[in-house]
Order: structure tokens, then C-alpha cells, then sequence
């Protein structure tokens, strides 16, 4: 371009809103993470980060004959209110102070992202009515009774609380999936909260769009409706109606972590968000999705892509399996490709350029692999003590002079690496191979186990063959009979052994022993509505921060490579 041409090119969205939810309520997620991951999410010009703080596991599966034992999370700590620490926080440790939260907020709102906090109510609240069981409704635990005179002013002290903590002009109070045949009640909560919140902190309301089918009463037009699924809301008619929504609709904005809802529908939501839905929406070739569609059904019904209605999109990921059923890392794993894709659709809309889909999957691995400041792939890029390179090849050695020492803890200073990856071991005895992120344990009785954010997962007994459904990746059924699942146990009568673990989003994390397959780390997960459970797949990181125990060597390479005897 000419100096002094008069030219000017103008780089601006299309849409104010392009972020990423991440279901912090039915699992917990370090300040940390959620740091990198905001790090990494603004280099793709994503602009929010929903996070919804609190929720809890469906009552409508698992163990859950006692709904007061039922896992639920609050992921704030109250600081002024001692009885609402008590009550509404069940694990303390899993929490973050405002210290905690303001310097995330902080920290994303320097690289251009906003924090919208939700904290749901009047459903998905058992944190609420685990502290006070009278609020509840009587058939659905996880349910305010909103004719209580108890609750609105609950949910307004939880409230009180943490507003002064948000430096945001919206934030979300949920109001998702209430029963609808108490419409008139659901509908009076989110206008008082909706007052309530603008009086108290000046402050605009989001809600999910929920169908409360009221014939005296209207939800006020101040609130936002993020739009999910048809049934709940129908987004053109809340934009004629005058509302402003934001575009999650389910079918190509939905991930959940781990494993689909089968056999709930709409079904399946990917485990890994579904990139061909945004390249192809409706199921029509080449037609790429943006903030203005909504109906994958109706291609006729959408909003106009200049309506001053829509706010933008999000993308969501729910831990709807449970808090054991994915690491943090593994979260990342599943949006990871997501996020970009969804900022350049969200950033362009209906008027600029279009993906070339042939190049896109190369230039989204080349980009996210250097996102600046954060290594959510876990990659090795520093040598450490006792630690050397030959190609794509770590090699650790124990020092001869402590050979036969395993009481001495070697530091290696790698942190973790991230699949994929084949690292071998010969082994002599217990160890522990420990990072931040994970620690794997041998003990003396054989057993193998992975430990990831607390919980344990114990090498159990699969066929070599299962997990590889295309359709149900890294999914094994309760009913298949070639995989036990039994917790295996090493041989440790042998002066040495040579273990092997590969490492990859789908196959996992599994092991050889002496080139024969020994099995893979798992976790059980319920079906919808009890039914159709499944063991899935656990792919940990290989943790190379520190050894001790009976360790002589560690390769670790990239990629999976198993014993030939076993490929």
C-alpha cells in the first residue's frame, strides 16, 4: 500500500460475543488452567469466557438413591458470610478466594477477555438445597421451591456476596431447565433477579432460554437469553419479540466431555466439539456456520446476520459425566480446535471470507501449537537434571552410583508431556513418576495407577481391540464381554520389567509389560437415565517431573508407538 494512498483497512467482529463456556460445577478447575486457557483462547480474538461456576451431577443417574450424597460444586468461596462457607462450599480446597478470582478476571481482561459468571438457579442448584433441604421442591431435589419465602432472598444473599466480585456489565443466573408447570413462579424469580442484580450492581442479566409456558406473565425484555436448544426457546421469535439472545444452540455448539447422552436426545453430543457442523451446518455441504444461524432444521428460520438482537455465539463444554470422568487437560483436549473455529466464524459472520476447510485442520495445528504464553498441549521444550535429547527422543538414565538407591528422589524438571506419546520404563521395583499435573504410582502389591486432579484410576483389564467405535470413541459397554475390567496387577517376582504407556485422546492411556498388552486406565461412566453404561477411556499426560523408586530408564517419544508384539 502507497503512502499516503488514504487506504484504510478496518480489522473489527462481526459479533461482540465469541467465547467458550466451561462447566466449573460439576467439576473443578484450577486458577491455573483457566488462566492458560484464557490465554490461549485470546489469541484466537475470543472475547468471553463463560464460567459457570456451580451445578451438580444429574440426579437422574449414578449412585444417587441418597440425593444429599450426590456430587455438587460451588467453585467461589464466600468470605464475608461464615454460614454460607459452610453450607454452600463441600470441599473448600476446590474453591477460589476473591484474591483468587480477581486476579483471573485480571488476567483474562488484559488479553481481551470478559469472565461471565453464572451461578445457576432455580435448577441445577443441590449446593442451595443441600444447605438448606427446605428450599427444595419436594419431587426434584435440585430444584428451588419458588413459593418457599426462603428461596429468592437465598439466592440474592449468594448473590450479595459475590457482585461486588465481578467486574462485568452482565453476568448469569442460570434459570435453566425449571419445571413448566410452574411457569408464572419461574418467570416472577428472573424478573426479581433481573431488578434485584440492575438495583444492586448495575448490572445486566443473561438467563438460558427455558420454556415456561405462562399465559399471565412475561419475562422482561433487560434479559439476555442464551438460546441452547429448540423446545427450551426459539430464537427468532425472542429477536422479533424484541430480547437479545446469544447463539449456543446445541447441535453445533454442544461438547460433552467424555461421553454423548445416549440414549437422551438430541443425541449425541461429541465428546470432541464437531467441527463439520460449523463447516457444514444443516448437514448442507459448504455452508459454514455463523452467529445468525440457529436452526439446523429450518434453514429458513434464522435470524438476519445484521440483527442488532444477537449478541454473538458461545461454545460449551459440560461435565455432564461427572468430575471424574475427564482430566483438566482433557477438557482443553476437547475444545481445543473448537475455540479457534468458532472465533473466526463468530469474527467474520455472514460477511467475511469463508474457511478453506483443505487447509484449515494444518493451520489450526500449526497456530494453536504456538499460542503464546501457556502449553496446554504440554509440550517438552526445556532440558533438565539428567535428562538429554536424540531426535524426538527423552532419555533418562539412573546415575550408576545409585543404582541400587531408591530412596533418593531425582528431579528431572520436565513437567508433563502431553499426548501423544510411547514412554518405557524399566522397572525394578515400586516408583512414583510425578508432575503438577499427574503422578503415576507402581506399589508393592503390582498395582499400576494413574492419579489425575485427586482422583485414583488403576490399570484395569481390556481387550487390545475394544475402545476403537468410531461412532462412541474410546467407549467400551458394560455388556462387552471381552474386556473384564478387573484391576491388573504387575508381576513384581521380576528383577526388571519393561513397561510401556502410549498415550492418545482416543485409545488412551495403555500398557504393555514385557511387550504384552496389559490393559488401559478408565473410568466408569452412567448412561442417561441409567442406562447404557460404559467404561471410557483416560488419556493422562506422562509425568516427568520427578522420580523415585525402582526406575533405572525413561524413554519418552512422540506418538504412539506400542510393542511390535503387541502393534
Amino acid at each position: 500500500m502507497a503512502p499516503g494512498s488514504g487506504l484504510k483497512i478496518v480489522d473489527a467482529p462481526a459479533y461482540a460475543t465469541r467465547g467458550y463456556l466451561l462447566d466449573a460445577g460439576r467439576k473443578w478447575y484450577s486458577p491455573a488452567f483457566l488462566k492458560d486457557l484464557c490465554t490461549y483462547a485470546s489469541f484466537f480474538k475470543i472475547s468471553e469466557f463463560h464460567y459457570h461456576t456451580s451445578d451438580n451431577y444429574p440426579l437422574n443417574r449414578g449412585h444417587n438413591g441418597t440425593w444429599q450424597d450426590v456430587y455438587a460444586q460451588f467453585s467461589l468461596r464466600p468470605e464475608k458470610d461464615a454460614e454460607m462457607l459452610k453450607g454452600l462450599v463441600q470441599r473448600e480446597n476446590e474453591t477460589m478466594s476473591r484474591v483468587e478470582f480477581e486476579d483471573l478476571q485480571s488476567h483474562c481482561v488484559r488479553r481481551g477477555i470478559t469472565i461471565i459468571p453464572e451461578i445457576e438457579a432455580p435448577g441445577h442448584c443441590l449446593s442451595i438445597t443441600k444447605w438448606k433441604p427446605e428450599l427444595a421442591l419436594p419431587t426434584k431435589k435440585d430444584l428451588l421451591n419458588l413459593t418457599h419465602p426462603e428461596s429468592i432472598p437465598t439466592v440474592q444473599r449468594i448473590w450479595r456476596e459475590f457482585l461486588p466480585w465481578f467486574q462485568t456489565k452482565e453476568v448469569h443466573i442460570g434459570a435453566d431447565e425449571y419445571d413448566s408447570e410452574l411457569a408464572d413462579d419461574y418467570i416472577r424469580f428472573v424478573n426479581e433477579m433481573e431488578r434485584f442484580v440492575r438495583t444492586t450492581a448495575d448490572k445486566g442479566v443473561r438467563i438460558w432460554g427455558t420454556h415456561e409456558p405462562s399465559e399471565n406473565l412475561t419475562i422482561s425484555k433487560n434479559v439476555v437469553v442464551q438460546h441452547w436448544q429448540y423446545g427450551q426457546s426459539d430464537p427468532v421469535d425472542l429477536g422479533h419479540e424484541g430480547y437479545q439472545v446469544i447463539n449456543s444452540e446445541d447441535w453445533w455448539a454442544y461438547v460433552s466431555l467424555k461421553n454423548d447422552h445416549m440414549p437422551i436426545l438430541p443425541a449425541p453430543y461429541a465428546q470432541f466439539f464437531n467441527e463439520s457442523k460449523v463447516y457444514n451446518f444443516a448437514g448442507r455441504g459448504e455452508w459454514q456456520w455463523q452467529p445468525s444461524l440457529f436452526n439446523p432444521v429450518n434453514a429458513t428460520e434464522q435470524l438476519p446476520p445484521a440483527s442488532s438482537q444477537n449478541k454473538g455465539a458461545i461454545l460449551a463444554a459440560w461435565n455432564d459425566n461427572g468430575y471424574d470422568a475427564t482430566t483438566q487437560l482433557e477438557a482443553f483436549y476437547s475444545i481445543r480446535r473448537g475455540i479457534p473455529l468458532v472465533a473466526s466464524r463468530a469474527w467474520s459472520g455472514a460477511r467475511g471470507p469463508l474457511l478453506v476447510q483443505k487447509t484449515w485442520s494444518d493451520s489450526v495445528e500449526l497456530f494453536s501449537s504456538r499460542a503464546p504464553s501457556q502449553n496446554l498441549d504440554r509440550n517438552i521444550k526445556n532440558t533438565g537434571l539428567g535428562v538429554d535429547h536424540a531426535g524426538d527422543r527423552l532419555c533418562w538414565l539412573r546415575p550408576r552410583e545409585r543404582k541400587d538407591d531408591n530412596s533418593t528422589r531425582f528431579t528431572l524438571g520436565l513437567g508433563s508431556k502431553g499426548p501423544n506419546y510411547t514412554m518405557t520404563l524399566l522397572v525394578t521395583g515400586p516408583f512414583n513418576l510425578s508432575s503438577a499435573d499427574a503422578t503415576l504410582t507402581l506399589s508393592d502389591g503390582g498395582s499400576l495407577v494413574f492419579i489425575s486432579d485427586g482422583t485414583p484410576y488403576p490399570l484395569r483389564s481390556v481387550s487390545p481391540t475394544a475402545g476403537f467405535d468410531a461412532g462412541h470413541p474410546g467407549r467400551i459397554w458394560s455388556n462387552d464381554t471381552t474386556s473384564t475390567h478387573d484391576v491388573v496387577h504387575l508381576p513384581m517376582a521380576h528383577n526388571q520389567m519393561q513397561v510401556t504407556v502410549t498415550s492418545d485422546y482416543i485409545g488412551g492411556s495403555r500398557v504393555w509389560v514385557d511387550g504384552l498388552f496389559a490393559g488401559r486406565f478408565e473410568v466408569f461412566v452412567f448412561g442417561g437415565r441409567n442406562t447404557l453404561f460404559s467404561w471410557s477411556q483416560m488419556a493422562f499426560v506422562a509425568p516427568l517431573d520427578t522420580v523415585e523408586g525402582g526406575i533405572d530408564s525413561i524413554r519418552v517419544g512422540n506418538d504412539v508407538h506400542p510393542p511390535s508384539s503387541q502393534a
